[in-house]
C-alpha cells in the first residue's frame, strides 16, 4: 500500500501537467500584450 500510495502520488504531478500550465501561462502572456498593443494603437490614434 506504501509503495501503491507513493506510485499515485508522483503521477499525481507529472511534468506534462507543469509544461502544459506553463504554455498556457505563455499564451495567457502572448495575448494580453496583443491586446495591450491593440489598446495602444488606438489610444495612440
Amino acid at each position: 500500500m506504501k509503495m501503491s500510495s507513493a506510485k499515485n502520488g508522483r503521477i499525481r504531478r507529472p511534468k506534462r501537467i507543469s509544461v502544459s500550465e506553463i504554455l498556457r501561462a505563455a499564451y495567457r502572456k502572448f495575448s494580453r500584450d496583443k491586446f495591450t498593443r491593440r489598446a495602444a494603437t488606438l489610444l495612440s490614434r
